[in-house]
């Protein structure tokens, strides 16, 4: 193969690769936004309510409402008075947990809820 034959394919897989990679930050980039939760630095949740053995709505505002589903486990959701979410780099992320009553109870998912909906949601026993 002769040098300017190699050049051309190596420099066609140059971009290739490049290519293939910005895509998949891309994917994961969307991915940790629309599954986290946006705090700041000095940001909290507002309001919390829990709506299941293992799901609470968590309150950003007043017009952001977020469904967030625990791993089950004996979390005593329902009858907390308080609650402590940990944060990694100013979001709420599935990576993190939310603290009740001493015990981390890890994040399995985090969605965007319609506010109106969210306020309608009441506790369901399962």
């Amino acid at each position: 193969m002769n040098t300017r034959t190699f050049r051309m394919v190596f420099a066609g897989l140059l971009v290739t690769s490049a290519v293939l990679a910005s895509s998949a930050n891309a994917v994961v980039h969307a991915d940790a936004r629309a599954d986290s939760i946006w705090i700041g630095s000095y940001g909290s949740i507002s309001n919390w309510r829990a709506v299941a053995r293992d799901e609470l709505i968590l309150w950003n505002g007043r017009s952001r409402a977020y469904l967030v589903k625990v791993w089950p486990t004996a979390s005593g959701l329902r009858f907390a008075e308080r609650i402590g979410v940990t944060r990694t780099a100013g979001r709420i992320t599935r990576f993190d947990t939310v603290l009740v009553r001493g015990r981390r109870l890890p994040i399995k998912t985090i969605q965007r809820l319609d506010p109106q909906a969210a306020r309608a949601m009441r506790y369901q026993s399962s």
